[in-house]
C-alpha cells in the first residue's frame, strides 16, 4: 500500500507567496525608516533580501506627512436644554341632549354652525357644530323645536365655560358625524 502523497491547492501557495513577499516589503519599509543611508550612493542592502520576484521593482518615494495643527475644539461642552414638547390630552367627551332652539350660521368663523339647545332641565348650551356647507352635504338638517341627542369635545379643561364641539348628533332621521376620535373635523383636508 502506498502512502498518500500530500497535496496542496494551488491558490494556497500563492497565498502564502504574498505573506511572505508582504512581511519581506515591511521589512524593508521598517529598516528604511529606521536607519537613513548615510551615502546617497550607497546600493540598498534590504533590495537583495527580497524574493527575486519582487527584485527591481520601483518603490513609492517617501512622501512627508504634515499633521493639522492641534486648535481648540469649537463644539460647545455642554448643550443647551430645551423645554420638552407639552403632551397632547385627549378631549373630554360631553353628552347633550335637548330640544334646539336656535341654529346660526356664524360668519366670522368660516361659516361655522352653531346650535344652541335647551336640555331637560331648561338650561341652555352652546353646541359648536360644522360649517353650513358640511350640514348640506351631509344632509343634516337643525331645525328650530327638533329634539337631538349627542356626544362632543370640550378641549379647554382649565375654562368652565368651554365650548362643546360636536363629534355626533342623533335626530329623528338619523346620525350625523361631524368629528373623528380625536376630535379632528371630518371636513377639513387633515383626514385626506
Amino acid at each position: 500500500m502506498r502512502p498518500k502523497e500530500f497535496s496542496v491547492p494551488m491558490g494556497i501557495v500563492v497565498l502564502i507567496v504574498i505573506s511572505i513577499l508582504a512581511i519581506g516589503y515591511n521589512n524593508k519599509l521598517t529598516k528604511e525608516n529606521s536607519l537613513p543611508p548615510t551615502d546617497p550612493n550607497q546600493q540598498d542592502l534590504t533590495q537583495s533580501t527580497l524574493h527575486p520576484a519582487v527584485q527591481g521593482v520601483p518603490q513609492t518615494p517617501d512622501i512627508p506627512v504634515q499633521m493639522a495643527p492641534q486648535t481648540q475644539s469649537t463644539i460647545p461642552t455642554q448643550v443647551p436644554l430645551k423645554a420638552a414638547p407639552t403632551r397632547f390630552r385627549d378631549p373630554l367627551i360631553v353628552t347633550f341632549s335637548g330640544t334646539i332652539t336656535a341654529a346660526h350660521e356664524i360668519v366670522d368663523q368660516g361659516g361655522m354652525t352653531h346650535m344652541f339647545i335647551q336640555n331637560d332641565m331648561g338650561l341652555e348650551q352652546e353646541i359648536s357644530v360644522a360649517p353650513a356647507w358640511y350640514l348640506v352635504f351631509i344632509g343634516c338638517p337643525l331645525a328650530t323645536g327638533t329634539y337631538v341627542d349627542g356626544k362632543g369635545f370640550v378641549f379647554d379643561r382649565m375654562d368652565g365655560d368651554a365650548s362643546i364641539y360636536a363629534k355626533k348628533i342623533r335626530l329623528a332621521t338619523g346620525v350625523c358625524r361631524f368629528r373623528n376620535d380625536e376630535g379632528f373635523a371630518l371636513w377639513s383636508d387633515r383626514l385626506r
